[in-house]
């Protein structure tokens, strides 16, 4: 039998596909899966993954068409028996992507019920989401969450190159949450999840950081290349900083999974690693205001959140959402809060 998953979104939204993607494999071992995905970057999501597949596709439904065109037809050849389609993907993408590859049965809730993920906003988490894909093959559930495994290797070479992590160590994420397009023609977009205006995000990421240095632990700064200068400005005004290391735009993503199984906690807005660090097992503290943790956050118990309370809050998925001048819900949470959290979870509390 052979198995197409189409996965083509972010990292976070990868790892919450993976218990999903466990299930299928569970239930039909002796399948062939092919795994697609639409960035080469993520990748090691799946390779630090339990899960076996035969192959992993990539398709930039985003780049240029007629290459997405060519690659849907390339899959097409291989005359899948089931593809399931991600719940992330809008429905007329994912019937147009899907009628194209051509399986003979496709599942997914956009042929279930003709609905767009959205309809569950602030309902059901993105894992719970996915495992409803399945359930127009009656599949027995084993209610899998999200795991990931550093490699050992990489691990070790880690150590080699930034130490060996012996003391307390905080991960910070530096980054702003996702891009939002306002108009993808003319590359207008929005970071529509950092802790304030960029300023504000730098100030707050800068004075949490000192905070944690303060109490003698170590920082441990992650991001990727679009992250570089917002690390390079925080660390121009830290007082001192030989206990920070900052990896922002130097690792691969399984690097990351890597540092992440180092640290004892990871800090962060709602960004993908934080997603990646609950996957490797580690206590995450996650800045949240147009997105619904209970949607959207790390899928664990040891998930700590800091939200700012506003009317208006949960915009994600409105016009509210890329168009708001002064996000309230994030500009307005206080450092002491955040760096509060983040002792509760080194200690292991509530």
């Amino acid at each position: 039998m052979k198995i197409l998953i189409e996965a083509m979104h972010g990292m976070g939204d990868l790892v919450c596909t993976l218990p999903m993607i466990k299930e299928v494999q569970t239930n039909y071992p002796n399948a062939d899966l092919t795994i697609l995905i639409n960035k080469n970057s993520t990748r090691d999501i799946l390779t630090c993954s339990d899960i076996k597949f035969k192959s992993i596709k990539v398709i930039d439904a985003h780049g240029k068409k007629i290459d997405a065109l060519m690659q849907c037809l390339n899959l097409r050849k291989e005359k899948f028996d089931l593809a399931i389609a991600s719940v992330n993907t809008p429905i007329n993408k994912s019937k147009l992507i899907m009628s194209i590859i051509h399986a003979r049965k496709t599942v997914g809730i956009q042929y279930s019920i003709d609905k767009c993920y959205a309809i569950f906003y602030d309902t059901y988490h993105f894992v719970n989401t996915h495992y409803m894909a399945l359930d127009q093959l009656g599949l027995k559930k084993h209610d899998y969450s999200p795991v990931l495994y550093a490699n050992k290797k990489i691990v070790e070479n880690i150590k080699k190159q930034y130490g060996e992590f012996k003391n307390i160590t905080i991960g910070v994420c530096v980054g702003r949450g996702d891009i939002t397009y306002t108009d993808r023609r003319r590359k207008k977009y929005v970071y529509t999840r950092g802790w304030g205006d960029l300023e504000q995000h730098i100030s707050n990421m800068t004075a949490l950081i000192q905070k944690i240095i303060d109490m003698e632990w170590n920082v441990v700064m992650v991001g990727g290349k679009q992250e570089e200068e917002i690390s390079i400005r925080i660390l121009d005004k830290i007082k001192t900083y030989n206990n920070i290391i900052n990896t922002v735009g130097k690792t691969t993503v399984a690097e990351s999974i890597a540092i992440a199984s180092l640290c004892k906690v990871m800090v962060g807005v709602d960004t993908g690693m934080q997603h990646v660090a609950d996957a490797v097992g580690i206590p995450t503290v996650s800045i949240f205001g147009p997105t619904n943790p209970k949607t959207h956050g790390a899928y664990s118990e040891k998930a700590h959140f800091v939200q700012g309370r506003q009317q208006c809050q949960y915009c994600y998925g409105t016009e509210k959402y890329t168009n708001c001048l002064d996000r309230k819900c994030l500009s307005l949470i206080k450092i002491n809060d955040v760096f509060e959290e983040i002792k509760k979870a080194v200690c292991g509390r509530e």
